[in-house]
């Protein structure tokens, strides 16, 4: 079954709206100034604290810094760390605090390229997630080339593969079929003037699992 994560969320309503709207995981920014949906390490806490104990909690940070990065775990306490694929040592900081590792990525420009990128991110992290990233930052509601990352994901482990980018529940449904990862990844895609919508999570949910049954 196709998991689903709602990335962004920065209020107790949007976890609660989130949960029952079948999220396996939840996405809670930090040092990520530039984005609307980034959260003060306390508040990421409390909202942390608020999910259930089956939700996975992912710490989602562009931060290169190894201490604030450290600082950031200590206090919220996730189930697991989300780095640019490019931070470095990301496994080491993972292992240290006990959380999952997760890496996020464009594609590269030759399918040779990007199989050998992601197999190496996956030597450290448990999954790499596909995105259409700028600065190391997602979450702009720029879909990938669907098609390219098929061919891509048919070469490495796709239940390791979380697909983000642009995804709706007008276009999850044909991303999914045609990708096949193991978890799909949304946050521009679930708002509304820039504000979780708990109608648009129920009808990407829907959009998801009709997928899966399909």
């Amino acid at each position: 079954m196709t998991e689903i994560k709602y990335c962004g969320l920065t209020t107790p309503r949007d976890i609660h709206h989130a949960t029952e709207h079948d999220a396996d995981h939840i996405g809670l920014v930090v040092h990520a100034p530039r984005s609307h949906r980034n959260l003060d390490p306390a508040q990421a806490r409390t909202l942390a604290r608020t999910a259930p104990g089956t939700t996975n909690t992912v710490l989602v940070t562009v931060t290169q810094s190894y201490e604030t990065l450290h600082d950031a775990l200590d206090t919220v306490n996730p189930d697991t760390l989300q780095l640019p694929y490019d931070t470095k040592p990301p496994h080491e900081l993972a292992e240290d605090h006990g959380v999952g590792l997760w890496l996020a990525m464009g594609i590269k420009d030759t399918l040779k390229a990007s199989v050998r990128v992601i197999e190496d991110a996956l030597s450290v992290a448990d999954r790499v997630v596909l995105d259409a990233l700028k600065d190391g930052y997602g979450g702009h509601g720029e879909a990938l080339d669907w098609d390219a990352v098929r061919r891509i994901v048919d070469k490495v482990p796709r239940e390791r593969i979380v697909l983000a980018g642009g995804l709706t529940s007008d276009n999850v449904r044909e991303a999914a079929s045609t990708v096949r990862p193991g978890c799909v990844d949304v946050s521009s895609g679930i708002e509304t003037d820039g504000v979780n919508d708990p109608d648009r999570m129920r009808a990407f949910a829907r959009a998801v699992r009709e997928e899966v049954s399909a």
